[in-house]
């Protein structure tokens, strides 16, 4: 599971993507720490110190160093969750379209 260093970086309940495409901060911090542990970077805890000491110049500075290295995960994670929610999204319909519960939820259109 995840490290206590991750939960307090915001982990899992600050995990936010939004609708026009933003990512939180939280997101980016979390998955460079992860990354940096995964490779066994020396910068991991650098990183870390400059989360928990609010040393912004620092964290920008790590996070330009290692964009490449969080943005594989991030595409990874943003594409399996659009593959969910099409997913979903083709159940839905089938139930409206076919279901024979619609009665029992009668709110499904609203999603």
């Amino acid at each position: 599971g995840p490290s206590e260093e991750m939960k307090f970086m915001g982990y899992p309940d600050k995990m936010l993507f939004f609708t026009d495409g933003g990512i939180s901060q939280e997101v980016w911090d979390v998955v460079l720490y992860e990354q940096l542990d995964k490779n066994n970077s020396p910068q991991k805890q650098e990183f870390y110190q400059a989360f928990m000491t609010g040393d912004e110049a620092s964290k920008q500075r790590l996070h330009e160093e290692n964009f490449s290295l969080t943005l594989q995960p991030l595409e990874s994670h943003l594409d399996f969750l659009v593959n969910e929610l099409d997913e979903l999204e083709i159940g839905i319909e089938t139930q409206l379209k076919y279901g024979s519960h619609a009665h029992r939820h009668p709110r499904l259109p609203l999603l």
